[in-house]
């Protein structure tokens, strides 16, 4: 499932130890959002829209990256996006 491709994504691209929990935290009509957590306490917010354009996803990510450069709001960083690889 999309959720745990995005998962295996966080255990070897992050360096913060395997999953440990994951929770839905919530969905539109054309996407899923989820909360991981690692076995280090890492903690990472993920939407996932399988057979979205990706542009999408670009320029939502560039608005929040200027959002956070300001530092006078509470942004989450932004880590990637894009396709997700399978596992391995």
């Amino acid at each position: 499932s999309p959720d745990d491709i995005a998962a295996d994504w966080i255990q070897q691209n992050m360096g913060s130890g395997a999953v440990v929990r994951k929770q839905n935290a919530g969905y539109s009509d054309w996407a899923s959002a989820y909360t991981f957590e690692t076995e280090n306490g890492s903690r990472y917010f993920v939407k996932i829209s399988p057979g979205r354009d990706e542009s999408m996803f670009a320029g939502e990510a560039e608005g929040l990256k200027a959002m956070f450069a300001t530092q006078t709001l509470r942004i989450p960083e932004i880590l990637h996006y894009g396709p997700l690889t399978g596992r391995g």
